[in-house]
């Protein structure tokens, strides 16, 4: 509560330092809303889209009938499973999430293996996320097309939960563009990288506005 108001204070200061303080109130507000959602869509499938080791997902599992969570990284896939081994209405995929299938290649931390722990949570399919990845090192993953995966589930969606790495602004785009499942979907949450890809900004501007004039689902693009 203390965050959050001096958050909402600082948001208003001018320049870079209000933008920074916005940011950080909307992730607050994007994390209640979450706990909101679980809740209200108790009894449905969630799907979580970058898992890494499970946070969420166990989030996710306490209320859903099923959850489906992503994880394309080995080695982050095997402690999400170990993570969630008492939850038997978790579903892993050890795969990336995207618009085709087709195998793609996973660019870690330069200081994965010194800590993979920590910084797993930096692996992208974007070779240019981050100065920090590790050119010289990438790992093949399989990717599956998450549009026609949806479309294969015979139950409506409660939640998906996108966090990504950058690789999500393909794969909104390719939802927004498939009402008849975006009216299986309750509630859309997604981290956005335009701060690290600044390439990106002017896509990302263009979908929160398309995602501003939907009724359903809800869509939240301030995810952390």
């Amino acid at each position: 509560m203390i965050k959050r108001a001096r958050y909402r204070l600082l948001r208003h200061l001018p320049g870079p330092r209000g933008r920074r303080y916005s940011r950080k109130f909307n992730t607050i507000l994007a994390l209640d809303d979450f706990e909101s959602a679980i809740r209200y869509t108790s009894g449905k499938t969630c799907i979580d889209l970058g898992a890494n080791i499970g946070h969420y997902t166990q989030k996710l599992a306490q209320f859903a009938a099923e959850v489906i969570a992503f994880e394309p990284d080995p080695w982050t896939c095997a402690q999400l499973r170990a993570n969630l081994a008492e939850f038997t209405n978790v579903k892993i995929e050890n795969a990336a999430a995207g618009t085709r299938e087709e195998t793609v290649l996973l660019w870690r931390h330069s200081q994965f293996n010194d800590n993979p722990l920590k910084y797993s949570t930096s692996s992208s399919l974007i070779a240019d996320k981050f100065d920090v990845i590790d050119h010289d090192q990438a790992i093949e993953v399989r990717q599956i097309n998450f549009i026609e995966y949806l479309f294969g589930l015979d139950s409506d969606i409660g939640i998906v939960k996108i966090d990504i790495e950058g690789a999500e602004l393909d794969l909104l785009e390719a939802l927004l563009d498939r009402p008849d499942l975006l009216s299986r979907i309750d509630y859309v949450f997604a981290e956005t990288h335009e701060r690290q890809i600044p390439d990106h900004a002017p896509r990302v501007h263009d979908l929160r506005a398309k995602t501003g004039r939907l009724s359903r689902p809800h869509f939240n693009l301030d995810w952390h």
